[in-house]
């Protein structure tokens, strides 16, 4: 990441604890991430697995902060075409 200026990262979504399905991360676009989202994450295998955030909840500072629960929808290439899917940082 070159530096921390909000507006380079848009989308920034890591793993907070995976055995509970929890994420966190900054969203600095217009939109944020709501319940029903799909996200994208590389997982060991290589394959990429597809998630549904299934709860969200924003910090108040900083205000584009999130923490999430998702729940495993499956792998990306096992599923049907997907409009928007936002992906996590490896």
């Amino acid at each position: 990441m070159p530096n921390a200026d909000i507006h380079t990262w848009e989308i920034r979504i890591e793993w907070f604890d995976y055995a509970d399905l929890r994420v966190s991360g900054h969203i600095s676009i217009p939109r944020h991430v709501q319940v029903g989202d799909l996200l994208e994450a590389p997982m060991k295998s290589g394959r990429i697995g597809v998630f549904r955030f299934v709860k969200v909840d924003y910090c108040r500072d900083p205000d584009d902060m999130f923490f999430g629960t998702v729940e495993v929808v499956g792998y990306k290439d096992e599923l049907p075409p997907k409009d928007e899917v936002m992906e996590v940082e490896r």
